[in-house]
């Protein structure tokens, strides 16, 4: 059997400030196979983004600590590595497609020297050959006039087109892993189906995988084969996507599941009568990572919390092979529409 492209194992992170010391994650553990699309999903200061940049050592040197766990890119120990290594690796076998191309790309470089930069770092070309390689690659994105393209510099082209200049950067040295954080939030609905269209596309060409960050669940149910919800800091369930979305056992799962739109609701609300519905939400607010409880994270929001949700973490419980979630009241969150 294959081993996983990327494997974190029991992670947690801290940030360490002048005065506190911030608990960012607390025993991340997933994985994700060649070939193989994974989604994280949870609300803003779930954990989210600080997982994926953990993957890299993206995170501010010095401030941030991994007390505990283990990160492996391709068998390799991320956590020891030398930054030589990681630089080496960054791009080459993992790149990442940031949620805002506006700060992710350099606003006083041509988007041609961008490109190349990254292909010419990685890959044994000349300038020549990696100038052609960025034009067939922005062909291949879509844009209809690569050569303008190249020569622009980024607030020349539109959120959509930074975009795809983006995804460009980051397949150009076809890496093993992509990781891609929030990557269509900024752009209108139409341009961002185009560019998770596009993005899947590549993944299959490739074989590679893909660790898509979102908290658009319309987007994780047509896109992710595997599905991890993050709160507080922790993946509270996990499992295939069609079973999370079927089944979702933690409150908080279910929580997120009411709170979207449901299809064919203005219909409904017209025949009715009604000018619309009220969606569902979740009451209260994500907490503070310098404040988490030292129970389960959830307990303050959840309306089956009991005094000993707040005495200890809740450890995970496998529902079915492959699916977990962390709840020591699973046995009463009931109601199949997502409802606790």
């Amino acid at each position: 059997m294959t081993a996983p492209i990327v494997q974190i194992d029991q992670l947690s992170l801290v940030f360490v400030g002048h005065t506190e010391t911030v608990a960012a994650l607390r025993g991340i553990s997933l994985h994700v196979d060649a070939g193989e699309i994974v989604g994280l999903v949870g609300e803003s200061g779930s954990g989210k983004s600080a997982t994926a940049m953990s993957i890299l050592r993206l995170l501010p040197f010095g401030k941030a600590k991994f007390p505990e766990g283990r990160i492996t890119v391709l068998d390799r120990d991320v956590l020891d590595a030398p930054e030589s290594l990681l630089q080496d690796m960054r791009g080459a076998e993992v790149a990442m497609i940031f949620q805002e191309p506006m700060t992710a790309l350099n606003p006083v470089l041509r988007i041609g020297e961008q490109i190349t930069d990254v292909i010419l770092r990685h890959q044994s070309m000349s300038q020549t050959e990696a100038t052609t390689l960025a034009l067939n690659l922005l062909r291949d994105l879509q844009i209809a006039d690569p050569e303008r393209a190249l020569a622009a510099y980024p607030h020349e082209l539109s959120g959509g087109m930074r975009q795809r200049v983006m995804i460009a950067m980051a397949f150009s040295c076809h890496p093993k892993l992509i990781i891609a954080d929030e990557p269509t939030t900024a752009l209108d609905v139409t341009i961002q189906r185009e560019v998770l269209d596009l993005i899947n596309e590549l993944v299959a060409e490739d074989g590679m995988g893909l660790l898509l960050i979102s908290h658009d669940l319309g987007v994780m149910a047509e896109t992710v084969q595997r599905m991890l919800v993050m709160y507080g800091g922790t993946v509270v369930e996990s499992g295939p996507t069609d079973a999370l979305f079927a089944r979702g056992a933690h409150p908080y799962t279910r929580g997120l599941f009411a709170a979207r739109p449901r299809l064919g609701w203005r219909a409904e609300a017209s025949a009715a009568g009604r000018r619309g519905h009220r969606l569902l939400t979740i009451p209260g607010r994500v907490p503070e990572l310098a404040d988490l409880p030292s129970g389960c994270g959830f307990a303050d929001r959840c309306p089956l919390a009991i005094a000993d949700c707040r005495r200890s973490a809740p450890p995970a419980v496998e529902l079915a092979p492959g699916h977990a979630a962390r709840c020591i009241r699973l046995a009463d969150a009931d109601g199949s529409d997502g409802s606790v």
